[in-house]
């Protein structure tokens, strides 16, 4: 498992160091960017992204939006998820 940080720029992190990086604008684009130059890069498939977020951000279409899990904080929105993505949660039902 490997985790990241986004907001206009990808920042891995870890459990270890618990750092957490970004806090302007949210751009959802450079995710799908990342996954797949990093699938290209490390030559892997499709990896399974979980995500969690307020959802406010640009539009983002997914080249395989099954594989992406959207957790919604309380107040949030998934008006800029791909709409082909089924795969959307709301923390609230979590609590």
């Amino acid at each position: 498992m490997r985790l990241f940080c986004f907001d206009t720029q990808v920042f891995e992190t870890n459990l270890e160091s618990k750092k957490i990086y970004g806090g302007g604008g949210t751009r959802f684009s450079i995710l799908e960017e990342y996954v797949q130059k990093q699938m290209t890069t490390l030559k892997i498939s499709h990896p399974t992204i979980f995500v969690l977020t307020d959802g406010f951000g640009d539009t983002i279409f997914l080249k395989n939006p099954k594989k992406w899990h959207w957790f919604i904080v309380q107040y949030g929105t998934n008006n800029y998820i791909d709409t082909e993505c089924k795969n959307i949660y709301s923390l609230d039902n979590f609590i």
